[in-house]
């Protein structure tokens, strides 16, 4: 069983992980859905379940993307990944860098629009990256993936969303196959595998929480303006450089009265006045929700809990990252492969910090024990120096010759001098 989904996932470009003992679908559900009531965009959780317009369903408003339970899903599926995956020494040296992906949320008998054979091919990845893609199936139904194995292997295409030409349409279905993601299962996949959408009707509510993982070397973000993003709790941009929408340009074009009977389910701030620039409506103003909404410090609307320094770093390239994994409110150090033992022994017990607040015992690296009062003053602990944490910004003691190790919160890094 050691490197099974790794060895799958190298040899067919993809792999389907099983349901992580921590993650009980009924909870899962029950908190996705009270994320999707708490959106302050919406006057009131939408009766009929249509969270954006088109039959894909996936959410392309700003707090659909920083909602805590999305936020705390993300550090499930990427411990996941590094435990199941990207710990397989293939991987040696790389650095892996979560990426924000979306909540789907498709209502019985939806039909998300077809999409012929394709690859998706990150904007800003360097030839080296490993981008993959996938989502975690969240819903009571079977869901499918329709893609050709191996083609992973093949020659990129262009960056982007590339369609496959109809001439080879013929040759990539007779390979093709369709992987059976069960409830609670995740599908993990090279995002250039040649792959489809396929347009099957929803007998049930569909819930889906996206998942992309970018390996590297490099050491910026693949997400541009990261900092705005987690400050103001803006839409990021999807790898595919695509901003998300709520509404396509053919809905524009087409179904206007579609767009302004869903608009009325919005507050005012994230609706903007468009004029009609052809047809019998030409030079008419309509008011509509925005097709890409602004940021939710933008539109003035109630915003979540600040991302920490913790969460943050999952969305930057690093070789290890402190997670909770699902079912667990312990964190848990994971790294990437390392060619010397001595390069992750060295941050071993970083968090059993963290794990052991509660019982007020702090444990460092070094196996001694202190105990950690709530008033700083009463701190039991000899042979001091002081410095500020990276993570919380308050004065952190530690003994001399320790990595520093914040009593408060857990994070490690480098001290500043008081």
């Amino acid at each position: 069983m050691l490197h099974y989904f790794s060895d799958q996932l190298e040899e067919h470009g993809v792999t389907v992980l099983p349901r992580p003992r921590g993650l009980i679908l009924d909870a899962a559900r029950t908190d996705f859905k009270a994320a999707l009531a708490s959106f302050p965009e919406f006057k009131q959780p939408p009766t009929d379940g249509v969270f954006v317009l088109g039959g894909f369903a996936a959410l392309g408003n700003p707090a659909s993307f920083h909602n805590p339970f999305v936020r705390r899903f993300r550090e499930g599926q990427l411990a996941s990944a590094i435990d199941l995956v990207f710990s397989h020494p293939n991987y040696t040296g790389y650095k892996i860098e979560k990426l924000f992906d979306r909540m789907l949320y498709r209502k019985p008998g939806a039909t998300p629009s077809a999409e012929t054979w394709h690859r998706d091919e990150s904007v800003g990845s360097v030839p080296r990256d490993l981008v993959f893609g996938g989502w975690t199936n969240l819903s009571s139904e079977t869901e499918y993936f329709s893609c050709v194995p191996g083609t992973h292997k093949q020659q990129r295409g262009e960056l982007g969303f590339a369609r496959i030409p109809s001439s080879q349409h013929a040759k990539y279905k007779k390979k093709s196959c369709k992987i059976m993601i069960r409830p609670g299962e995740t599908v993990l996949f090279y995002e250039h595998i040649v792959h489809e959408v396929l347009a099957a009707k929803a007998k049930s509510f569909r819930m889906r929480v996206f998942c992309g993982f970018r390996l590297t070397f490099e050491d910026g973000s693949l997400q541009p303006d990261l900092q705005t993003v987690f400050d103001k709790q803006a839409v990021p941009l999807l790898k595919s450089a695509q901003v998300p929408r709520m509404w396509a340009k053919l809905h524009w074009c087409n179904w206007r009265d579609k767009i302004k009977a869903f608009s009325e389910r919005f507050v005012d701030a994230a609706k903007t006045k468009m004029t009609v620039k052809s047809g019998k409506e030409k030079g008419k103003e309509i008011t509509v929700v925005h097709a890409c909404l602004p940021s939710l410090e933008e539109m003035g609307l109630n915003k979540y809990p600040q991302y920490t320094d913790v969460e943050r770093s999952i969305y930057k390239p690093c070789n290890s990252h402190i997670l909770r994994p699902f079912g667990t409110e312990r964190y848990k150090f994971m790294h990437m492969p390392v060619e010397k033992e001595k390069e992750r022994i060295k941050f071993r017990g970083v968090f059993d910090l963290c794990n052991n607040m509660r019982s007020g015992i702090v444990v460092f690296p070094s196996g001694r024990l202190y105990r950690h009062m709530e008033n700083p003053k009463q701190r039991i602990i000899i042979n001091l120096r002081e410095s500020l944490c990276l993570g919380c910004n308050l004065p952190v003691k530690q003994p001399r010759g320790l990595s520093p190790s914040c009593t408060v919160c857990g994070f490690s890094a480098r001290p500043k001098s008081v």
